[in-house]
């Protein structure tokens, strides 16, 4: 068995609850597999994706880093006077989504975050939705936190299908892609991890709420948030570069 992780053996699942389960699983993976750090900083998806020619659109200047166009401007220059109508786009379990702004014969769909981040949508949603269309614009992306982690946590997931699904994207957002998560208040400088308080319950394998109503096995899920990001921050900068749509022939 040869197999890949984000993480080393010792980390999995780091801060879940009910770890103590987990232990013995991962001293079996440790006793038997022998383990290669890659230990590289390097990019890959960045080497080919030229940064400052790309449709990736910051509100702050105005898209400058695509020969002064506006995000709208752009979109009409790759797709023309397209009619983008409303649709209806059928996803799993029998359901509808409603898509605002599609052309189902070029392949193309326009989204504003909230439309997609700010309800109650999931993966199956967002396969559904890269499964249908060549390229996506996502327009008004804010700045995401970890107070916010559902939003935050609804936008990877549409990041990952739609990667996986090698749709081409055009976005206008609050920052570029690396500074478009923040910390909060909960952050520590050192470790730059949230703290949490282990409570009596926790120890009997409870899901033990916090005081603001976050459980423990939530904010784990959290942490992994910050090193998420950063994988969708790479994503978003290969899948906005010219290079990424000529490859897919869009353009």
């Amino acid at each position: 068995i040869v197999a890949t992780s984000n993480r080393p053996p010792s980390d999995l699942y780091e801060g879940g609850i009910n770890r103590s389960y987990f232990l013995p699983f991962i001293d079996l993976l440790c006793r038997y597999c022998i383990q290669h750090d890659m230990n590289t900083q390097t990019d890959y998806r960045r080497i080919n994706a030229n940064e400052t020619n790309n449709y990736f659109f910051t509100l702050h200047n105005n898209g400058s880093n695509m020969k002064e166009l506006t995000f709208s401007e752009s979109f009409h220059q790759i797709f023309g006077d397209k009619n983008l109508q409303e649709m209806n786009l059928d996803v799993a379990f029998n359901r509808i989504l409603l898509v605002r702004e599609a052309d189902l014969d070029a392949t193309i769909a326009k989204f504003t975050f909230e439309e997609l981040c700010d309800v109650n949508l999931g993966a199956s949603d967002y396969r559904a939705i890269s499964q249908s269309f060549q390229a996506i614009a996502i327009e008004n992306i804010p700045y995401l936190s970890l107070k916010e982690h559902d939003k935050a946590r609804r936008f990877i997931t549409l990041i990952d299908e739609l990667y996986e699904a090698d749709c081409a994207l055009i976005c206008s957002a609050m920052a570029d892609p690396d500074f478009l998560f923040l910390g909060n208040d909960d952050t520590d400088s050192n470790n730059n991890s949230i703290s949490v308080e282990r409570k009596p319950g926790e120890t009997l394998g409870i899901d033990v709420a916090q005081p603001n109503g976050t459980t423990v096995g939530q904010l784990a899920s959290v942490r992994e948030l910050r090193f998420a990001f950063r994988r969708a921050a790479s994503r978003i900068t290969e899948m906005c570069s010219k290079s990424w749509w000529e490859k897919k022939l869009i353009l």
